[in-house]
């Protein structure tokens, strides 16, 4: 009598399928994570975690992520209590999301443009202070964060380029309306020891309710030591 066919190596055919299928599914998420971040899932977790260190609110207009290419967002926007837009910047972030999340350490480079506004009140307080939450009286100060070992979180070298800032501050008092347009230059932090140097160049204007503006040119260049320690 011939022998019945075993059912052994059908179970494992099954089971590899099964398996084959679990691993393609999750190839494809993580192929389809950048696009699922820029349709939305990553802007709730983005301003979600804002929201919480700002007296405001957050929105984005759009967040585009891949994993070759550049994190950009456009269309960041603080709004203040009052529902006055305090901030609107669009920036992007390179490298990729796939050396970022695999190097730590690698070097980061930020590109930034934008407007911010704010208002110098009667008591020479500006505006743009109020967007910061702070400690309030009486309550106990958050742990600090633990760090096995001798181990640190190593900050890595990052350069910040404005491309074009603009800020404008209407004081309200003298009414006057303080400008600086078309901020460029670059913030650079080499690394851990070395300072950071700043580069920064602008045009002023300062407006005199309904008179002809006073027009003039900043520039600042600089380093600073020992801001950053292990």
């Amino acid at each position: 009598m011939a022998d019945s066919p075993s059912t052994p190596p059908r179970r494992k055919r099954r089971w590899l399928r099964i398996v084959i299928g679990i691993v393609v599914v999750l190839l494809l998420l993580v192929a389809l994570l950048p696009t699922l971040v820029s349709w939305g899932l990553g802007q709730g977790m983005i301003r979600s975690a804002i929201n919480k260190n700002i007296n405001g609110a957050v929105t984005i207009d759009s967040l585009s992520v891949g994993w070759f290419s550049p994190v950009k967002v456009s269309g960041f926007t603080i709004t203040d209590k009052s529902g006055a837009e305090a901030a609107r910047i669009n920036l992007d972030v390179s490298p990729g999301l796939l050396k970022l999340a695999t190097s730590r350490s690698g070097p980061i480079t930020v590109n930034i443009s934008g407007a911010i506004t704010g208002e110098v009140r009667e008591d020479n307080s500006i505006s743009l202070a109020d967007l910061l939450v702070k400690d309030q009286p009486g309550a106990a100060p958050a742990p600090p964060a633990k760090v096995g070992g001798s181990e640190r979180i190593a900050i890595p070298a990052i350069t910040v380029n404005i491309t074009d800032l603009s800020v404008k501050l209407a004081n309200a008092v003298t009414k006057q309306v303080m400008s600086l347009d078309g901020l460029k230059g670059s913030l650079v932090y080499p690394g851990q020891g070395d300072p950071i140097t700043i580069a920064l160049q602008g045009k002023t204007a300062v407006a005199d309710g309904g008179g002809p503006a006073r027009t003039g040119s900043i520039e600042i260049k600089g380093d600073a030591d020992d801001v950053i320690n292990e």
